[in-house]
């Protein structure tokens, strides 16, 4: 089975994904009430982010099972 390291990888990863999206829920709903260019900005960085959580999470997985990726 997997290492400590892959739990720890994993529980970090699963909590980033988990208040990733919170953070660009509430991104969004600001940049509907204000509708600037940075909050715009910030809404497209913040889904660049979760988009490098989502992977590494799949990483984290795959890692933590021991399955190859290549």
């Amino acid at each position: 089975m997997a290492s400590f390291i892959a739990y720890v990888f994993l529980i970090i990863i699963v909590f980033s994904c988990i208040f990733g999206i919170g953070i660009i829920i509430s991104a969004y709903l600001r940049h509907r009430m204000k509708k600037s260019l940075l909050t715009k900005t910030l809404l497209i960085l913040q889904g660049f982010m979760n988009l490098f959580v989502v992977a590494s999470l799949f990483s984290t997985v795959f890692l933590f099972f021991e399955i190859p990726i290549l």
